[in-house]
């Protein structure tokens, strides 16, 4: 009996450890202030709607609206992933054959919405075969982290969909895939950004496109892979929000962007201050591959346009 409650022990954990990305506790909704070039206007596409935040949202014009995220009773801790079994059940899968593409993947926004409403974005990445749909479950859990944009499994991992973890605007918005080697897919072209990042010197190679939340167009400003040893904390500190509702932690923004900027396998000449909306792009790393490891793959950017 006891050899087989250790075995089940065992299974959950390696369930629990298999997906990449994680996500810490939300924090309120901040007063974007003045964002630079980076302030488009707000269009139908660029929200989502949301549970009833607990604090007021604060709007700002002409930016998209900074909103709270979505709580949860609990965090997940950063060095394990939810048990896929956990995840909510799709409401119903969409009919594919409402589609002009039946049952195949879209290629482009307006056919991913047409299939799926919890599409909410798109990602481009230049010289990689990154361009897919980025989709948000709203019931704020790891839905898409083994589910296509059919809603369909795709296993446990598998290769999930690219998806970003809440389905407002935060101060650092964290967006994440799945590094699948063998086919090159999701966001295993993050790898060959890095493995060319010399080509970052390029303006035009560090654009990403990348329509979300009112953006469509965001800088690279850091990139660097972590080790398989590398301690948990770094994890949690990544892909913090960095949301407050009144913009008081701006020491702490600005602190987080010279500690990645610090760290980055290139120096790029980008200006990045705590006015900036900023965003992570993770993934698992290309040289750790078992599920204790710590090695993540992080981009960093910010919002120009």
């Amino acid at each position: 009996m006891k050899k087989t409650f250790s075995i089940v022990l065992a299974l959950l954990f390696v369930l629990m450890a298999a997906a990449c990305a994680k996500r810490e506790e939300p924090a309120d909704a901040i007063d974007l202030g003045p964002v630079g070039t980076a302030t488009p206007a707000i269009t139908p596409e660029s929200t989502v709607t949301q549970p009833e935040p607990s604090a007021p949202v604060l709007e700002v014009e002409p930016a998209p609206e900074l909103t709270e995220a979505p709580s949860e009773t609990a965090s997940p801790k950063p060095s394990s992933s939810p048990n896929p079994s956990a995840s909510p059940k799709p409401s119903g899968s969409p009919d594919p054959s409402a589609t002009p593409e039946a049952g195949k993947m879209p290629k482009d926004y307006k056919a991913a919405r047409e299939i799926n409403k919890d599409v909410i974005g798109w990602i481009k990445v230049p010289n990689t075969n990154i361009d897919y749909p980025i989709l948000y479950d709203k019931s704020g859990k790891f839905f898409y982290d083994n589910h296509d944009i059919f809603k369909e499994k795709t296993g446990t991992p598998g290769a999930g969909s690219i998806y970003t973890y809440y389905g407002s605007l935060t101060r650092n918005t964290v967006v994440t895939g799945h590094n699948i080697r063998k086919a090159g897919t999701m966001f295993h072209g993050l790898h060959k950004v890095q493995d060319n990042k010399s080509s970052l010197s390029s303006r035009s190679n560090r654009v990403f496109s990348i329509r979300l939340f009112g953006f469509t167009k965001w800088e690279v400003f850091a990139l660097y892979e972590t080790k398989d040893n590398e301690p948990t904390s770094t994890l949690k500190y990544n892909i913090k929000h960095l949301s407050t509702k009144d913009n008081s932690n701006r020491k702490e923004i600005e602190e987080w962007i010279a500690y990645q900027k610090g760290r980055s396998e290139v120096s790029l000449d980008v200006s990045v201050t705590a006015d900036d909306l900023l965003m992570t792009l993770l993934t698992c790393g290309d040289n750790y591959d078992y599920s204790e490891a710590q090695s993540r793959l992080y981009v960093f950017l910010k919002a120009v346009e």
